[in-house]
């Protein structure tokens, strides 16, 4: 996945897409052990989670950037897993501004990550995703990574993630009742 290809080219590695009232969203979503109890009101407690998604323009107008990076996994012809990101300067989450290399134009930020509710081994999945993000970020010119992530995926990624400086905590990112970090790794080698 990458800019050169269109937006119709996209959309098969982006997975299926579900309408939710509002917004059409991947079908692609993190799986929480959060219990119910541990969401505000108003959040979904099974199901599709729309805070924790990204809708599908906003993913393809990441892809859409000469310098982003992005890698979907397929096991038997079927997307099991994407990653999708672009120079942090391009994006607009929060931490973004106060992150110590905005403005140097050599950080990735990863914007998405995903696995199908369908996969077995999501972490094993998940620290393979990395590994090869990180060599395509790498290889397109990137020294750092930057990301808000689930704070459980920081502790199950592979030992470079684990890592990772946490420049900043979210709690009840998005209102989503879960807690997320704001991570920053150099992309040695």
């Amino acid at each position: 996945m990458g800019p050169s290809r269109t937006s119709t080219e996209h959309r098969p590695l982006l997975g299926e897409r579900q309408e939710t009232p509002g917004r059409l969203y991947t079908a692609f979503t993190l799986s929480t052990s959060v219990s119910s109890s541990g969401y505000p009101p108003g959040v979904p407690r099974s199901g599709w989670r729309p805070l924790l998604q990204y809708p599908v323009e906003v993913i393809e107008g990441t892809l859409s950037n000469p310098r982003a990076v992005g890698l979907a996994l397929r096991f038997s012809g079927r997307v099991i897993a994407y990653a999708a990101g672009s120079p942090l300067e391009d994006n607009e989450e929060e931490g973004v501004l106060d992150d110590p290399h905005y403005g140097e134009r050599q950080t990735f930020y990863l914007l998405a990550t995903a696995t199908h509710p369908s996969v077995e081994n999501d972490g094993q999945i998940m620290n393979l995703l990395l590994e090869l993000l990180a060599a395509r970020a790498r290889e397109s010119g990137y020294v750092y990574l930057s990301t808000v992530i689930e704070e459980r995926w920081r502790e199950a990624g592979p030992a470079w993630w684990r890592s990772a400086h946490v420049l900043r905590v979210l709690e009840n990112y998005l209102g989503s009742g879960i807690r997320f970090a704001y991570l920053q790794t150099a992309l040695s080698g």
